[in-house]
């Protein structure tokens, strides 16, 4: 039971050794981790001109300064942020060694010419947002990054506010004179809903006459025939039968004759009518196109065969 008692007790201590052990190196490791960054890498920023007038140019220049010993060079990459202005173009980046230390220049060509970068007839001062830098250490996987600052920028306007508070300005929202019209609103919607109501019915009229002709000219055609009267109808009946073909037809159309001249009192020619009609021997075409002419029809009248 002692013997377990000490083997316990010193299991214990080894442990609270180890402990102490591991938090005292980790406590080294991360001194040296947020030392190392700041001597072995420098970030010198810069403006030209450090004041300027609306609309004109800047010149913006960070030199980063390295150890190439622990940081390689082409490594090293700058994230600027230069709202509200844009930059010109893609910047100058230039490399130099010097020994053990090395040397990336950017130099931007800066410009704003839009709503926040004017200072309203005051000077003003421009304050561009936190850049950030990013390396990496030769021994270590995985990128390191650190921000930096940017100078002061003074902007002035090219307009005093003296100068704005002398414009006469032609008109403002609240002068504005009404809207006129030249024909009222109302009459010109009349007018135009009555436009388009005849454009419509025209448009009906003439689509019936293109999809529908035959129809219409067989109306037509039936109108014109129903102005003869029935002694002309039955004259022409007469006409268009051949001599010798289709008698019963024509038969039939004289005796129609004989009656129309009779309900006229014109009972001789009525008579002459019927004998054609019932004679044994069939009419001819001369003998129709005489009893017509008597009757007053002529060919020319009936268009007769």
């Amino acid at each position: 039971m002692r013997k377990a008692v000490v083997i316990a007790v010193a299991a214990v201590a080894a442990l609270a050794v180890g402990l102490g052990l591991g938090q005292f190196w980790l406590a080294r490791e991360g001194e040296s981790a947020t030392a190392r960054p700041k001597e072995l890498v420098s970030v010198t920023t810069s403006l030209s001109p450090t004041a300027h007038a609306f609309g004109d140019p800047v010149q913006a220049r960070a030199d980063v300064i390295v150890d190439t010993r622990e940081i390689g060079l082409d490594s090293v990459s700058l994230q600027p942020n230069f709202g509200p202005y844009e930059a010109l173009g893609p910047p100058q980046v230039t490399r130099e060694q010097f020994g053990d230390l090395g040397r990336v220049r950017y130099t931007y060509g800066l410009v704003c010419l839009k709503e926040g970068c004017d200072t309203a007839g005051a000077r003003g001062v421009s304050d561009f947002p936190s850049g950030r830098l990013r390396y990496r250490f030769r021994d270590r996987p995985g990128n390191a990054f650190e921000s930096f600052d940017w100078p002061l920028l003074e902007v002035s306007s090219r307009v005093a506010s003296s100068d704005v508070e002398e414009i006469r300005w032609r008109s403002d929202a609240t002068s504005l004179v009404s809207a006129t019209y030249r024909v009222a609103p109302l009459a010109a919607a009349l007018v135009l809903l009555v436009a388009a109501i005849g454009c419509g019915i025209a448009a009906v009229l003439i689509a019936r006459r293109l999809w529908w002709p035959e129809r219409i000219d067989e109306a037509a055609a039936a109108d014109a025939a129903d102005t003869r009267s029935p002694l002309e109808q039955a004259f022409d009946v007469a006409r268009q039968s051949s001599d010798g073909v289709g008698a019963p037809e024509r038969r039939r159309a004289l005796e129609r004759v004989a009656r129309e001249l009779g309900a006229d009192g014109r009972t001789d020619l009525a008579g002459e009518a019927r004998a054609l009609a019932w004679s044994p021997a069939p009419s001819t075409s001369a003998q129709v196109e005489s009893l017509a002419s008597r009757a007053g029809f002529p060919a020319a009248v009936g268009g007769g065969a």
